[in-house]
């Protein structure tokens, strides 16, 4: 049962993670009339002359990724019906596992974006300026290939010890505001330039440093070697100490009320500032149209 259980634990997360949607970031390049083209280059200016965002009706993004697989080696058509890898006639675990370990460490990320208000306009004809406010959310963890390896063919050495090696499992999550400001200008016909600068509000972050996590196990026991971080700062999480002045227990306080939301602005648990810049023009006669940006350049500090 717990064979079972580990299988399908897997094949969610791989079904939730390969669908890579950075395609999207693509086609956002072309939508000149959509107000969040300038989110991959701050010189990019909407086609409205003005445009406004507000609740409910905005703009909503979500990614996700992997740095090993795509959908093809998770799933996959077999005499017209789909199959997973570890299915028992037509899957291939092994193949599964050797994509795995062609990086060094599997990584999984997602992100999302809700544009909660914001606005935009030109004047005098050349220059666009803009400013929103964007609740934003980035998870992402790090996963030992021998957690997989345990996952898939167990503890095969029923004499010795099996070693397993978890000293890269980490995670890294962000919850924050941000409120920026964006500036950008039509230098001539084929040059443009802009900048945005933005300020940082943290709601919540999850840090964790692993310097020694091993298991050995055999028929009779399983030993855990672990030496470990978390740094959090996590909003209405509560900790109690024993007499020796460590964390004895937790306590999570769900907010009950909208102003207990409202705190989170007011009361940030970590405060930060990043600026992005970029450049757009178009060469060789107007055929060619060129840009660049470099994004988020900055720093949060978490209490």
């Amino acid at each position: 049962m717990k064979k079972i259980a580990i299988k399908t634990s897997i094949l969610f997360v791989f079904l939730a993670m390969t669908a890579i949607v950075s395609a999207q970031v693509n086609t956002l390049y072309y939508m000149k009339t959509v107000s969040t083209r300038s989110d991959i280059n701050p010189a990019f200016q909407s086609l409205p002359n003005v445009y406004v965002e507000i609740p409910g009706i905005s703009g909503i993004y979500f990614a996700g990724g992997n740095n090993s697989l795509i959908l093809h080696d998770v799933i996959f058509p077999k005499n017209g019906i789909p199959v997973t890898f570890l299915n028992s006639k037509y899957g291939d675990k092994d193949k599964f596992y050797d994509q795995l370990k062609k990086k060094k460490d599997f990584r999984i990320f997602t992100e999302a974006q809700i544009d909660l208000i914001g606005f935009g306009f030109r004047f005098k004809e050349k220059n666009f300026l803009t400013f929103g406010i964007t609740e934003k959310i980035s998870f992402g963890t790090t996963l030992p290939k021998d957690l997989f390896k345990m996952g898939l063919y167990g503890t095969p050495d029923t004499i010795n010890m099996n070693k397993f090696n978890f000293k890269s499992l980490g995670i890294d999550a962000n919850v924050y505001t941000e409120i920026a400001v964006g500036y950008s200008r039509n230098v001539n016909d084929q040059l443009t330039i802009g900048g945005k600068a933005k300020f940082l509000l943290g709601q919540a972050n999850i840090r964790t440093k692993t310097k020694e996590f091993s298991l050995e196990t055999s028929r009779e026991e399983w030993i855990a070697h672990m030496n470990s971080e978390i740094n959090a700062s996590v909003p209405y999480l509560d900790y109690y100490l024993d007499n020796e002045g460590k964390i004895d227990s937790l306590e999570f306080n769900t907010p009950d009320k909208a102003s207990d939301y409202i705190k989170l602005l007011t009361k940030p648990a970590g405060f930060g500032g990043a600026l992005d810049l970029g450049i757009s023009g178009y060469v060789a006669n107007n055929h060619l149209h060129l840009s660049a940006a470099v994004l988020d350049i900055g720093y949060m500090h978490w209490t």
